[in-house]
């Protein structure tokens, strides 16, 4: 599992939430806010569903937690503005949310950040450049459309896809690297279903993205 290959491999301290209520999911998320610093590394991993609802002026995405009602009823809805509110307030210089559902690029309006080569190793003067800069990072697994939750033998094929790439990592890996090869692994997988599916990378402003970076 990602929780496994996160604190095994990567050292992460991790908590797991499974079928989480949106009280469980926003608490949890306040209670992280308690006891982060400045120099921490925070990663946000949300596999289950996800929607949008359509307004005159934008597209708002959600998460839906284990309580959700069908539409139109949004009582129990997480809205992406929820989530970017507390990534705002985090003191912690580095976030990264890995977003596994439904229309999940909606979590940032910002333009997908453009990514060339597939190299792992984190130069060392990319490494001064980036690591005093905030980040706020999301790592999509299909923009703004549906997205498959099988075709990885036992999972999505975007979570195969991020375990793949974990596990088979061996250097200092940025997330442009890590979204680098994953990109590819999804789509040509998702192709062998007859499907169509493009993860995306992107910066979220709006909770105080610099020009930081992320690094397993």
């Amino acid at each position: 599992s990602a929780g496994k290959i996160l604190r095994d491999k990567y050292g992460f301290n991790v908590q797991v939430l499974e079928d989480a209520s949106d009280d469980a999911m926003l608490a949890a998320l306040n209670d992280l806010n308690k006891i982060l610093k400045e120099n921490d590394n925070v990663l946000i991993y949300y596999a289950g569903h996800g929607s949008r609802q359509k307004t005159p002026g934008v597209d708002l995405g959600y998460w839906l937690p284990v309580n959700a009602e069908p539409p139109p009823s949004l009582r129990f809805w997480v809205g992406n503005d929820q989530i970017t509110s507390y990534l705002g307030i985090f003191r912690a210089k580095r976030v990264l949310v890995v977003a596994d559902s439904c229309y999940a690029g909606l979590l940032s309006s910002d333009p997908g950040l453009l990514v060339f080569g597939t190299h792992t190793q984190a130069a060392v003067d990319y490494l001064k450049y980036k690591l005093p800069k905030r980040a706020r990072l999301l790592l999509a697994s299909g923009g703004d459309n549906p997205v498959l939750d099988v075709g990885g033998n036992g999972n999505s094929v975007f979570a195969r896809a991020f375990l793949d790439v974990l596990e088979g990592n061996s250097e200092l890996l940025s997330t442009p690297a890590l979204f680098a090869q994953l990109q590819e692994r999804v789509r040509s997988r998702a192709a062998q279903n007859n499907f169509q599916q493009s993860p995306e990378l992107k910066s979220i402003k709006s909770a105080g993205h610099e020009v930081g970076d992320f690094f397993f």
